[in-house]
């Protein structure tokens, strides 16, 4: 337990910036909802899908919850706004950066379903994943040349500290 509150620590603390906690202090705005609400529902997620991964294969849960998420962001994406969403899904054969993140995304998600089935767990497997935030992190600071402030290297620290223990409990 005490590796998973570290991994979730670091993932906090790597995630804090100087302009979100301006924004934070000025009002909860809707950035702020949406990523807390993102929170919780992925974590609601995983905690559901450790009953699943017991029952079923991982290849149902994975193309089952990839067919679902195309479907609401598809529906949901009309209802917000119907005309760019069309002109969106025109000009998506040209975007190159977007079909290789989709591709990245899809072969994350099915090592983290191959992860579960093979754990018996999706905790474990969705615990570590939340260490994505500091591949994220690093990233920025080789292409995007973001300074990595304190908060964040401790984070990170707490981070790689945390999946250490993860996998040393095991």
């Amino acid at each position: 337990m005490a590796a998973i509150l570290i991994i979730v620590s670091g993932a906090i603390l790597i995630g804090i910036e100087k302009l979100n906690l301006k924004k934070f202090h000025k009002n909860l705005n809707k950035e702020i909802i949406l990523a807390i609400s993102s929170a919780i529902l992925l974590g609601l997620d995983i905690f559901f899908l450790n009953f699943v991964v017991d029952e079923l294969p991982w290849e149902t849960v994975a193309v089952s919850t990839a067919l679902l998420t195309a479907v609401f962001i598809i529906v949901f994406s009309f209802l917000r706004d119907k005309k760019r969403t069309i002109s969106a899904l025109r000009h998506l054969p040209k975007n190159k950066i977007g079909i290789a993140a989709g591709v990245t995304l899809t072969v994350g998600a099915v090592g983290f379903f191959v992860g579960s089935e093979l754990s018996g767990s999706a905790i474990i497997p969705g615990v570590i994943a939340s260490a994505s935030v500091l591949v994220t992190s690093l990233l920025s600071r080789i292409f995007d040349k973001e300074k990595l402030i304190i908060t964040k290297r401790i984070g990170a620290v707490f981070v790689v500290a945390g999946v250490i223990l993860l996998n040393i409990n095991l």
